[in-house]
């Protein structure tokens, strides 16, 4: 008898508990041969017998909610049972999508802050501010800076002016930190983005960091960032304590790019480095991937309180199952999730964002 086939016995038990079942999915799923899968005729058609007899649609729902209800009682067991996580349904199913990401608030895996898919072609605004939203350290800074900020009245203040004020700005940030759960939908990317100073706010001459962040500047959409925009809100964000260059300074935050786009596969990425005798602590990411010549998306790379590196995928508004972004592979786990991007083939880069420890 091989694996598979012993797998079904034990899934055809009438009483196994909806948690138990999670976890033996959790396992098969972790122990399954791919290249036997690719290979072994015999093999395959155990696998798809499991697949359509044990893991239907509504099967995966019971199986998160299962999770869910478990989820602070055996974290070990619950962390194997999310490899049976289905990403075709995390981008297809809104309602798998919450239960998903109810179940990894839980874990601990996202951090707690408000968060929602984006709204339109806004991936690479949004890979910068859940970058600093999700990782410990970088939210407990915005939490300073937005405690004397009042909250902002969702009835009469969700549409500023055009030339919005940072202030309206660090409301935005302060709903977001509030608790985790669903972004207000009155909300609109439009008034964000220019209440930051990225968009239609003419051409300072400090946003001279490349030709695309110029050109950025002047047009009225929010649609299409660059490395520009980056560098653009942290030095505006701020001011004096961000860099991307080599130099004798020691500010709050350091970027260091790894990896490149006509490359393969995902870089190695180390989780300090020292800086004028100064140590940093890699806390979070803004990840580009090429989709066409001169299109792309990105997603934020985090750290969660546990200390993992996870990547928030504000397309889908989740977490993507599994993905430590700071590990060298010859294959990226995250383009497997973008069946729809028609990523090309390549690497990630990677702007990783140290963190001034002293």
């Amino acid at each position: 008898m091989n694996r598979l086939e012993g797998f079904e016995r034990l899934f055809d038990v009438p009483w196994l508990p909806a948690f138990t079942k999670a976890i033996q999915m959790g396992y098969f799923f972790d122990g399954t041969n791919q290249n036997a899968l690719k290979t072994n005729q015999a093999y395959k058609n155990a696998y798809n017998r499991i697949m359509a007899k044990h893991y239907t649609n509504a099967e995966k729902m019971r199986m998160l909610q299962a999770i869910l209800k478990n989820a602070t009682t055996n974290k070990n067991a619950t962390r194997l049972a999310l490899k049976s996580v289905d990403q075709n349904m995390l981008r297809r199913n809104a309602n798998y999508a919450n239960l998903y990401n109810k179940v990894a608030n839980k874990l601990g895996q996202n951090a707690p802050v408000r968060t929602r898919p984006q709204q339109g072609g806004t991936c690479w605004f949004h890979a910068i501010i859940n970058g600093l939203l999700m990782s410990p350290r970088p939210r407990r800074l915005l939490r300073t800076m937005v405690a004397g900020i009042a909250p902002m009245n969702l009835a009469g203040e969700v549409c500023p002016p055009r030339r919005a004020k940072r202030e309206w700005f660090l409301k935005y940030i302060k709903h977001r930190l509030e608790t985790n759960g669903p972004v207000h939908n009155a909300f609109r990317n439009e008034n964000v983005i220019r209440s930051t100073g990225l968009r239609g706010l003419g051409r300072p001459s400090t946003a001279r960091y490349s030709f695309q962040s110029v050109v950025n500047k002047v047009t009225p959409g929010i649609f299409g960032g660059s490395l520009g925009d980056l560098v653009w809100f942290y030095n505006q964000m701020f001011p004096g304590q961000f860099t991307s260059r080599d130099g004798a300074s020691t500010p709050l935050f350091v970027m260091k790019k790894f990896g490149s786009h006509s490359g393969h596969g995902n870089p190695a990425v180390p989780h300090e480095l020292v800086r004028n005798g100064v140590r940093y602590e890699l806390t979070h990411a803004w990840m580009s991937y090429r989709t066409g010549i001169v299109s792309g998306h990105a997603i934020a790379g985090y750290k969660t309180p546990g200390g993992e590196y996870r990547a928030y995928d504000s397309a889908f508004g989740i977490t993507i199952p599994g993905y430590d972004w700071t590990k060298a592979a010859a294959v990226s786990n995250a383009p497997k999730m973008w069946n729809a991007y028609k990523l090309r083939t390549g690497g990630v880069v990677v702007r990783a964002i140290y963190t001034r420890q002293t």
